[in-house]
């Protein structure tokens, strides 16, 4: 419903006395109490008083960066090869000389089997054998010469009796004694053939023996270099600790030197930092301050050392410039979350 108002009707109700009509009754007007004052005051200053405490807090509060320290190393390749079998997991708890892995190398399981067959053929020596053969042979045409030399002798007697008696010619005779001439040259010449072969035999055999005993010292040294090579292949764990990260997998090839286990050692974990010339006074042993992580955990921390020396750190480790000087905390309550290397912190002291 709509209420119109003219000059006319308002100057009709003043001659009658009376006001002009509101088209709403007045409302009184809110009276502001103190406290309301003071509400409205903070929330005009809030921006200025979150600006203060945080300059107080700055001004009143180191902040620092820093890292976690977990003592760690590092297992490498011996030799080149595929990765044979991986028996451990990330994570599990493993004792100083546990096996780790092995590598697997075709060549060396065909050099192997190179070298093992050329020992057993030396070893065995079938060149000694063709000599003994050879030298059986002309004993047994010796012994044959021998036993006709026997025997044309005894023909011989034989004939030469008859001659005496008159029962055999001279004609015989000489052929009798032809034939066992005969055979005695036939065995002069055998023997000395036999004694020259004797002599040609035991050099060649003794240039023999040498090479092949040279040889068989060749191989046994070359498999000794193989056992190693083998032996190298396998790896264990040089600390007790666990396995912080595996970085090959089965059936991988690496190289001599390539990284493939990351362990951590049974070790208290630090919390390394670097602090400004200007903070150098918190740099005291026993300090406290209070470490937040990342998912907003706090918890509290001790001053153990602090150094101006510079040490070895990873690439993506902050190092020290100009006069920093690095600390090393120490947790004084324990952690919820699982701490890894490098992981970044805040540090309020």
């Amino acid at each position: 419903m709509k209420m119109k108002f003219d000059r006319r009707t308002q100057k009709f109700y003043k001659e009658l006395g009376q006001g002009p009509v509101d088209a709403m009754p007045r409302q009184e007007k809110i009276k502001l109490t103190p406290w309301r004052v003071t509400l409205l005051m903070l929330l005009i200053c809030s921006p200025l008083v979150f600006f203060l405490i945080k300059f107080g807090m700055h001004l009143l509060t180191v902040r620092v960066s820093g890292y976690i320290a977990v003592p760690q190393i590092e297992v490498r390749a011996n030799e080149d090869g595929y990765i044979a079998n991986i028996s451990v997991k990330s994570g599990q708890k493993i004792k100083a000389g546990e096996f780790l892995c092995r590598l697997d190398q075709p060549e060396l399981k065909k050099k192997e089997s190179l070298i093992k067959s050329e020992l057993d053929y030396l070893q065995h020596n079938p060149s000694a054998k063709d000599i003994k053969n050879r030298d059986s042979i002309k004993h047994v045409n010796l012994n044959f010469a021998i036993s006709q030399k026997v025997y044309m002798k005894k023909r011989l007697d034989e004939v030469t009796q008859l001659f005496n008696r008159g029962a055999a010619t001279d004609a015989e005779v000489k052929f009798s004694r032809f034939q066992y001439e005969e055979t005695l040259v036939h065995l002069a010449d055998l023997e000395a053939a036999i004694a020259r072969a004797k002599a040609t035999t035991r050099m060649m055999q003794s240039a023999e023996i040498g090479q092949e005993a040279l040889r068989i010292k060749e191989l046994v040294l070359e498999r000794k270099k193989l056992d190693l090579q083998a032996k190298a292949l396998a790896i264990f764990s040089p600390i007790p600790g666990s396995i912080s990260d595996i970085l090959a997998v089965e059936g991988s090839y690496v190289s001599r030197g390539d990284l493939i286990f990351t362990l951590t050692k049974n070790e208290k974990i630090y919390i390394t930092a670097y602090l400004a010339p200007d903070n150098i006074d918190y740099a005291v042993a026993g300090r406290s301050a209070k470490i937040l992580f990342a998912d907003g955990e706090k918890v509290f921390a001790k001053v153990l050392e602090a150094s101006k020396v510079a040490k070895l750190t990873p690439l993506n480790k902050p190092t020290l410039s100009g006069n920093e000087v690095m600390i090393q905390l120490e947790f004084m309550q324990p952690i919820k979350q699982k701490l890894i290397n490098g992981l970044p912190v805040e540090i309020f002291f």
